[in-house]
């Protein structure tokens, strides 16, 4: 089969790194913490209803509206925490640039 070497060769390198595969927990807590500040941003700044969130957010994300409200669940200190501090649309933006706030 035509290219079957090319990928063959890729697929080698990846399973002679060894280690742990599957998700990376550093980048799963970074995503969560986005994610957390994306929630903020649209409570705090939009005005949103929670399910408008979560549809934004899964368009954004490509998780499923259930995950991102356990996330969301699971972090509810950060958000008081945000809340609390009074975080700013500069502070996000200068945090998450890649996003429009």
């Amino acid at each position: 089969m035509r290219g079957k070497k090319v990928f063959n060769d890729i697929i080698s390198e990846q399973d002679d790194k060894g280690g742990r595969k599957g998700r990376n927990d550093d980048l799963l807590e970074l995503r969560n913490t986005c994610m957390i500040a994306r929630y903020y941003y649209y409570c705090k700044f939009r005005s949103k209803s929670f399910e408008e969130i979560l549809r934004r957010m899964a368009k954004e994300f490509f998780i499923t509206p259930i995950r991102i409200s356990r996330i969301i669940q699971e972090n509810i200190a950060a958000i008081k925490e945000m809340k609390e501090k009074e975080v700013s649309v500069y502070h996000l933006q200068a945090t998450w640039p890649q996003f429009k706030w």
